[in-house]
């Protein structure tokens, strides 16, 4: 298969440090990445706000940064990237939810928000000790 071994080969000069060649390969290959970060972004939450094509292209330049990338095959370089895909949606998540809570601790003039205990300490102090009646 010629497309096989261009990607052998290509793959092989970018384990050498041809970071040009990695420019060569990422079309061979991206068709199928796509289709990996899709399976991935699939059973994500709605309104859920990283697109295939964003992790894709996020990915392309984490493994372009790799000090020493040594693939040793087809399977071994598409198993890196998606575990690069991977920890791409873990750093999402966690950056999404780091602004979560600085929306709750602090309002738009960049105060701390002191919550509603703070703002009506009586009627926190009344609505903490009542029940909702069962029935």
């Amino acid at each position: 298969m010629a497309g096989e071994e261009s990607i052998t080969g290509l793959r092989q000069r970018f384990a050498d440090g041809d970071k040009t060649s990695f420019d060569r390969l990422m079309p061979l290959v991206y068709a199928e990445l796509q289709r990996l970060a899709g399976g991935y972004l699939r059973n994500e939450r709605s309104g859920h706000t990283l697109q295939p094509t964003a992790l894709v292209h996020e990915a392309y330049a984490r493994l372009l940064k790799q000090e020493q990338p040594d693939y040793r095959s087809r399977s071994h370089f598409m198993g890196v990237a998606a575990q690069v895909m991977r920890q791409i949606r873990i750093d999402h998540a966690r950056s999404r939810q780091t602004r979560r809570r600085k929306r709750q601790i602090f309002d738009r003039a960049g105060r701390r928000n002191p919550g509603p205990a703070a703002i009506h300490p009586d009627r926190h102090r009344r609505c903490v000790g009542r029940t909702r009646p069962q029935g």
